[in-house]
């Protein structure tokens, strides 16, 4: 079996800073503090290495505690999903993607998945 990964937002998708906005509340909800958030580049990091990298630029003592980690990765899918939810957000398709993904849907012997954070999902719900 051949697995396809997809990043999601700024490779799928464009999400208009929802994201960002997102883990800021999170982690100011689970940890008090964004950290240097407005500096941060988001790029090429998972949601849990986002959120350490920041509470460490922050200096707090959850940095390395993988407990309040995950508290903050959760309450970041909750936020994000009440970001994305908002009438005036502006989502969208990335150029290209829908071309890519209907050229790989005649390959059934390969599976797409979307990675997030640190779990992947499949078109079709969790695997």
């Amino acid at each position: 079996m051949k697995l396809v990964l997809f990043d999601i937002d700024g490779t799928l998708l464009w999400t208009d800073g929802a994201g960002r906005r997102a883990i800021q509340r999170a982690l100011v909800d689970e940890a008090g503090t964004a950290g240097p958030i407005d500096r941060y580049r988001f790029d090429g990091k998972t949601d849990p290495q986002i959120v350490q990298d920041l509470l460490s630029l922050a200096g707090h003592a959850g940095a390395e505690n993988a407990t309040v980690i995950q508290a903050v990765c959760r309450r970041y899918v909750d936020h994000l999903r009440t970001e994305l939810e908002r009438p005036a957000q502006a989502t969208r398709l990335m150029a290209g993607i829908a071309d890519l993904l209907a050229a790989l849907e005649p390959h059934e012997a390969r599976r797409r998945a979307l990675v997030a954070s640190s779990r992947a999902t499949s078109p079709r719900g969790p695997s």
